[in-house]
């Protein structure tokens, strides 16, 4: 048999491409170098996906080893890259390496130090990290309340009341676990404020039963710690005072209001009083004449005031004064009378009418002044204090007398009469004026017929008083007529003295047939050729 045979060549390929043992590479944020371990039977290319990877050096194809260099990572987050390895030959699949590296840790504080009123209360950190941290205090008065670690967290410390009047310090330690970070909040609280001094706004209080007032405590410093005050009474059965200061009346007395802070106090002296509730007059009104006086008289309720003394004042003291309740009129007006005790008032209103004239006299009730001439008057007006003593003057026939002021001038021979007035009151003077050619006539009348009487002389319209002086001439009666209601008839002339030594009076003889009943008697007589008419005025008559 024959040997057949035939030979069969089988080719099989080596396995092409890249192997890498270690494909991660974790890191922390320095700067760092690695090292790629390359197990390759093809040629391959190198990259990074990331600019902060770098390739420092290269064995060729034949090295098992590429170095790269890996920068610091200065960011605070996490971050990855990738190295790829990738065959240029083949259809073999590209190798990739990938690099993370950590962030840079952070532990930030805001601020270091803090300052904390005396009271305490709770201090906000605000802390940025990306680690974990732990906060520990160095003193027992710091107590730390809340963490939130990573991230941006706040920390909550709460600082305690400083009991004493000096200042203290603290301190935190924020530090990194595991690490280095740390940092030291210094914590500086005051002491507290003592008190130097309270004061009062008052020292000393009057007050009425029941009201209330409220006293106001002023304390230094101003920034004091301690400012609540402590109030107390020396005998809260005359006066009580609440926490606010507020002081309530009882009952009569006094006590002292005490208000203390720390070790300091004020005090107030307290007066309780009964107050006047009203002032009464027994009159409302009251009319006096100037220099009058009269007593009003004050009723003070309650009949328990404390103090009821009464204060009397004038709205006037010109027109009326007030002395002890006594009003005294001064001049003539109207004025109010005030009655105070406390702050109750009581008023009379006062009339002060003039003081009348009770009298009016003059120095003479009858006189005689020749043409041209004057005599003065002086008028006594009673009583001495009368309010108004004004004298006014006047004649009832200014063609025979005029006057001014007291002081009579005559005009024309005549008679007239003065007049004198004060008030309600008046005074009289006979006034007869002379003339130079007849000075006067006295003329005589006797029984039934015959009447005795003083006269006037009539010369025109003036009328002279008196006795015919120094003449010789012969006086005729010419007629005669009785007036003022009661006729007469004409008289016959029985006899004449036509010869009148001076200061004597001449006589006629007249014959009258009716009744004489009135003052006067007018009748004509002739001098010296010239008529006159004549008035006389009776001062005796007889029948």
């Amino acid at each position: 048999m024959e040997d057949l045979s035939q030979s069969v060549s089988v080719r099989q390929p080596a396995n092409l491409g890249v192997v890498l043992p270690k494909q991660v590479f974790d890191l922390q944020s320095g700067a760092n170098s690695i090292d790629v371990e390359v197990q390759a039977n093809v040629r391959y290319t190198v990259s990074t996906s990331v600019d902060w990877i770098k390739q420092t050096g290269t064995k060729g194809l034949t090295s098992k080893t590429l170095t790269f260099s890996v920068e610091e990572n200065k960011t605070y987050d996490y971050r990855e890259g990738k190295i790829t390895i990738k065959p240029q030959e083949g259809n073999e699949q590209e190798q990739v390496i990938s690099v993370t590296q950590a962030q840079k840790d952070a532990l930030n504080v805001e601020k270091t130090s803090y300052d904390m009123p005396y009271g305490g209360g709770v201090i906000e950190i605000k802390v940025e990290s990306n680690v974990s941290f732990d906060v520990t205090p160095n003193v027992d008065w710091i107590h730390h309340t809340q963490t939130k670690a990573l991230s941006n967290s706040t920390v909550y410390l709460q600082i305690g009341e400083n009991p004493t009047y000096s200042a203290r310090k603290g301190t935190i330690e924020i530090k990194q676990q595991n690490g280095a970070l740390k940092h030291t909040i210094t914590v500086n609280q005051a002491g507290r404020v003592a008190v130097t001094s309270i004061k009062l706004d008052k020292t000393s209080l009057m007050i009425n039963v029941g009201d209330s007032e409220t006293l106001v405590a002023t304390i230094q410093p101003e920034n004091a710690t301690d400012k609540e005050v402590s109030w107390s009474s020396s005998d809260s059965a005359i006066a009580v005072v609440d926490e606010t200061g507020k002081v309530t009346a009882v009952k009569e007395g006094s006590a002292t209001i005490t208000a203390k802070v720390g070790e300091k106090t004020a005090e107030c002296k307290v007066t309780v009083y009964v107050a006047v509730t009203s002032v009464s007059l027994n009159k409302a009104s009251l009319t006096l004449l100037v220099g009058e006086s009269e007593t009003l008289t004050a009723t003070v309720k309650p009949d328990n005031a404390t103090d009821k003394t009464v204060t009397w004042s004038s709205s006037d003291e010109q027109i009326a004064t007030v002395v002890a309740g006594t009003v005294t009129a001064i001049k003539v007006g109207e004025v109010t009378i005030t009655a105070k005790s406390g702050d109750k008032k009581a008023e009379c209103k006062v009339m002060v009418n003039p003081l009348p004239v009770s009298s009016i006299t003059l120095d003479q009730t009858s006189i005689k002044v020749k043409v041209g001439q004057t005599a003065t008057l002086v008028a006594t007006v009673k009583p001495d204090d009368a309010t108004d003593k004004t004298v006014s003057w006047s004649s009832n026939n200014t063609n025979i007398v005029t006057v001014e002021n007291g002081v009579v001038t005559g005009i024309k021979s005549g008679s007239a009469v003065v007049t004198a007035k004060a008030g309600d009151k008046t005074a009289k003077c006979e006034v007869r004026v002379l003339s130079e050619t007849n000075e006067g006539i006295y003329a005589a009348y006797y029984g039934g017929a015959i009447v005795s009487i003083n006269g006037y002389l009539q010369s025109g319209s003036k009328l002279n008083y008196g006795v015919v002086n120094n003449t010789t001439e012969t006086i005729t009666i010419v007629s005669v007529q009785l007036i003022d209601g009661v006729s007469g008839s004409k008289g016959n002339v029985m006899s004449i003295n036509s010869n009148i030594e001076s200061g004597q009076s001449s006589a006629w003889t007249i014959t009258i047939k009716a009744s004489i009943q009135s003052p006067i008697a007018r009748f004509v007589y002739k001098f010296k050729g010239t008529e006159y008419t004549c008035e006389a005025q009776y001062t005796s008559i007889s029948f």
